[in-house]
């Protein structure tokens, strides 16, 4: 967070850019800007694929234009820059910390795929409330080979939750949408798999959609964990809501 007292009485408006980067290895070739220009990331499997390198550039070149200007200016002017936008949990960690308690406007944006160079784009609806969820299996190991009754595979129960959760009936009151990104499982070829570690998200026009898709994924994991007899606990990783 960075702030530019003017001081000349004011209000308090902060600007909000977003940070983070996502799980992604960046390209290699050539013709891949980022490679071309000599900006491409430099830590393996972490890349900027969501535009946030963009978000920091512009947060900057705005500081730079506003202490350039500052004499024009009154109030202040609060930078943040916001870690974690990716999973809906970097925004209300800022929040609590206060930095917005006396602040009379706040702008964020984002980059814009749709938004032509040079462009900005207005954007008053069609944002989607949404809870990221972490689903964590735990089964029996035994020897496939050998003993295959006695063990209870996360892997198989994550699978059958995964394929269900994408029947969750959807809802006539608005949008919604459910995906599972990440499935993790398994010790070894021949053993039978005793945990399995699942990342998913749903969204929801309202939150009360957006907690209808919760409760249904809720449902599956109990049913599914009492269908193959293994433990499983669900985390919130993130939630927003509208």
């Amino acid at each position: 967070c960075g702030i530019l007292d003017t001081g000349r009485p004011g209000p308090t408006l902060a600007v909000r850019f977003d940070i983070d980067c996502v799980p992604v290895t960046e390209s290699t070739e050539q013709d891949h800007i980022p490679q071309s220009e000599g900006f491409e990331s430099t830590r393996p499997g972490l890349m900027h694929a969501c535009g946030h390198d963009a978000h920091m550039s512009t947060g900057l070149a705005l500081a730079h234009w506003v202490a350039d200007h500052k004499d024009e200016l009154k109030g202040r002017i609060k930078f943040l820059f916001q870690p974690a936008e990716e999973g809906v949990r970097g925004a209300g960690a800022m929040a609590a910390s206060g930095v917005v308690d006396d602040v009379d406007t706040l702008i964020g944006a984002h980059v814009g795929t749709f938004a032509k160079l040079g462009t900005i784009g207005l954007c008053e609806s069609g944002f989607l409330a949404s809870t990221k969820l972490d689903v964590h299996f735990h089964g029996r190991p035994s020897h496939a080979g050998a003993d295959p009754e006695k063990g209870r595979s996360a892997l198989m129960a994550a699978c059958a939750a995964a394929m269900m959760m994408q029947g969750i009936p959807r809802s006539g009151q608005g949008t919604t949408r459910i995906a599972v990104g990440r499935l993790n499982a398994g010790e070894g070829r021949n053993v039978t798999p005793v945990h399995a570690d699942m990342q998913l998200e749903v969204r929801g026009e309202t939150g009360e959609i957006n907690q209808y898709m919760v409760k249904n994924v809720e449902n599956i994991v109990e049913g599914v964990k009492r269908a193959y007899e293994v433990e499983a606990e669900i985390v919130k990783a993130g939630e927003a809501t509208t």
